[in-house]
């Protein structure tokens, strides 16, 4: 397998959920970034990048003892670009690509993270990401190629805007709660409900 490494984005605002949204726990009782960090640290991709904002002591602290490394974005106020921008400058040189990692989205998975990397490995593609049932998801690996195009973004918007200038491989998966993200109270209640459901399912 090609060397990945894996930025977990974690310097948003979270104006709408109206507190740190990051550090809410989830029904295992693990703050959710501190869960996506974990899903993460269970595969063999390496390094795990954790974007921050400048003030990131809470995070570093919702993290410790876990095996990350931490990059500060000074201009997070600035948008997703700007962490993406601050993750690929701390993305070794000797990593074939990244892997783009939300903080806020509790039901990625090791096998799906996993899945990913090892479609970019066996294909020619640049930018390799899922689709529930046709709709694009994330996480999103990228490889090394993409970078100087990710490096021209502005604003708040993600790599998706580059998506057609790159061979894109897209990956089926059936899991609809992939899907899920935290942005305000109501999504956390959906996803305690959706957690509940998924524990219910295993025998």
């Amino acid at each position: 397998m090609k060397k990945i490494a894996v930025l977990i984005l974690a310097a948003g605002k979270a104006s709408r959920f109206g507190t740190e949204k990051l550090i809410q726990k989830l029904p295992n009782g693990t703050p959710l970034i501190r869960h996506i960090a974990e899903t993460v640290l269970e595969t063999v991709l390496s390094p795990v990048v954790v974007v921050t904002p400048e003030d990131d002591r809470i995070l570093r602290e919702t993290l410790s003892g876990l095996d990350v490394l931490f990059a500060a974005n000074p201009n997070s106020q600035l948008g997703i670009s700007s962490s993406l921008q601050t993750g690929i400058l701390n993305t070794p040189q000797d990593c074939d690509a990244c892997m783009v990692v939300l903080g806020d989205q509790p039901f990625i998975s090791n096998d799906l993270l996993l899945l990913l990397a090892e479609e970019y490995s066996h294909s020619q593609a640049e930018i390799v990401y899922p689709a529930v049932k046709g709709k694009r998801s994330n996480p999103v690996l990228l490889d090394r190629i993409v970078f100087s195009s990710l490096m021209e973004l502005q604003g708040d918007i993600g790599a998706r805007v580059i998506f057609q200038k790159f061979n894109n491989h897209v990956v089926d998966w059936p899991d609809s709660r992939l899907l899920l993200d935290l942005d305000t109270p109501e999504d956390l209640q959906r996803i305690i409900d959706e957690w509940e459901i998924r524990n219910q399912d295993i025998p």
